[in-house]
């Protein structure tokens, strides 16, 4: 193969991987903000009674969820909790969120006032101070930027508490008897239900890049074929040709892998996650299936035509 047409199809590779990157990075993106401008609540979201009645049903230990307590409406303060600190974590512009339960620490906006001991950042609240780990937001202006979070379960044992329950799984909870109360969460919307349009460019993403892979993986093959009937002709076996285009294929995805990956690390290292890693599986797969069936059908071809 000619050297320009290897360069080309890395570049190819490349670009499509880097741009299926781009559009997940939308997506999270997309979803962040989306989640600022309902004040962290999802579509999911549930007032129910007290967060007690969820911690004794024991059908609902497997599944994940959150509480969130409203404590204060100006500034907003609400409490927090979640049986998995892991399952649900928001971006945000400096810090971290929490990652265990009761730590007594904060998570707040750029316009809340705060009280600074030494380089430590504190956010008093009921004459209780609260370390501040983490600000909201990931534009310079944000929804959030009055709000604050604290990582405080004690207040749920108050009863005056609005409680509002928000989980992947939230049909789960209704099944399981957990009574929604007929009490609105409020600033949740979507005026313009771009979720929609998101599901559809990431849906014509997916197809546009399969189908590249695959395309690629022919380009390949037929760039081969002068050269393997020369080999061929020359006794070399089937078995040692195909071998070699293969590694040459492999090559050239482990090598866009790694370019892509190597500028999401540093760039948008929240996209390295376990679903989106699957993602570049399944299209080198499809790269090397679509490789493979016209390598059985050039030979089939040259079997037809008796060489």
């Amino acid at each position: 193969m000619r050297k320009y047409k290897k360069y080309l199809i890395i570049v190819i590779l490349i670009g499509t991987l880097f741009l299926s990157m781009l559009l997940d990075q939308y997506q999270i993106v997309e979803g962040q903000l989306n989640l600022e401008s309902n004040r962290m609540y999802s579509q999911n979201s549930r007032v129910i009674e007290n967060l007690s009645i969820i911690e004794k049903n024991k059908n609902l230990k497997e599944y994940s969820f959150r509480v969130f307590g409203e404590l204060k409406e100006i500034p907003f303060v609400r409490s927090y909790y979640s049986n998995n600190y892991r399952s649900w974590e928001p971006m945000l512009k400096e810090g971290r969120f929490f990652n265990k339960e009761d730590t007594k620490e904060a998570i707040v906006g750029k316009n809340v006032e705060l009280e600074y001991k030494g380089n430590e950042r504190y956010y008093v609240f009921n004459g209780k101070k609260y370390k501040v780990i983490g600000y909201w937001g990931i534009e310079g202006s944000s929804f959030m930027d009055d709000q604050i979070l604290l990582n405080d379960s004690r207040y749920f044992e108050d009863k005056n508490v609005k409680t509002v329950l928000d989980s992947e799984s939230i049909e789960v909870f209704e099944t399981n008897g957990i009574k929604f109360l007929d009490i609105p969460v409020k600033d949740i919307w979507n005026p313009i239900n771009d979720q929609f349009f998101t599901e559809w460019i990431m849906k014509l993403s997916k197809l546009l890049s399969i189908l590249v892979f695959a395309f690629c993986g022919i380009i390949i093959s037929l760039q081969f074929k002068k050269e393997s009937e020369i080999k061929h002709l020359i006794g070399t076996s089937k078995y040692r040709i195909w071998i070699k285009k293969l590694w040459f294929l492999c090559s050239l995805f482990i090598l866009s892998f790694i370019i892509v990956i190597g500028y999401t690390c540093f760039t948008m290292p929240k996209l390295i996650k376990f679903e989106i890693l699957l993602k570049n599986v399944i299209y080198f797969i499809i790269l090397i299936t679509s490789f493979n069936l016209n390598e059985l059908y050039l030979n089939y071809r040259r079997l037809k035509c008796g060489n």
